[in-house]
């Protein structure tokens, strides 16, 4: 395996983008990011992206029919990891109300508030196609 997938959601409510805060401690501490996580053997990017967010956030969405991503975004290795690919995927919540399942923090932002945030490479890397999306809707 030349890299690990990732998907990422990008769920936009009001006119402003959910964010997901890392913890202080691993990587990229109290960093903001979309929210999401590793995809799985035999998932496709959205099932990955289904369960990620009801196992973190306990919300239920729904995603993009096809499987293919918004955009990716491939992040190098750190300290001997495997690469990491991101996908970002658009999605809606359908049920529930983002509420983090571990200590990390969570927010919506505004196109503007997202040029000032300190994000993760994956997110850095999107960050003019996130706040078009923004302001797009």
């Amino acid at each position: 395996m030349t890299h690990v997938d990732v998907v990422a959601a990008v769920i936009i409510q009001d006119g402003r983008i959910l964010l997901t805060q890392r913890s202080p401690k691993g990587s990229y501490p109290w960093r903001w990011e979309s929210p999401g996580g590793k995809v799985e053997a035999g998932e496709t990017l959205a099932l990955a992206l289904v369960r990620e967010l009801r196992e973190e956030l306990g919300v239920k969405i729904v995603v993009d029919s096809d499987d293919r991503a918004l955009t990716y975004v491939d992040i190098p290795s750190r300290e001997g990891a495997t690469p990491r690919r991101v996908h970002f995927k658009e999605a809606t919540i359908v049920s529930g109300r983002p509420e983090p399942t571990i200590p990390i923090g969570l927010g919506w932002f505004t196109a503007d508030e997202l040029t000032g945030l300190k994000m993760t490479p994956a997110n850095e890397a999107r960050r003019e196609e996130l706040v078009t999306l923004v302001r797009g809707a």
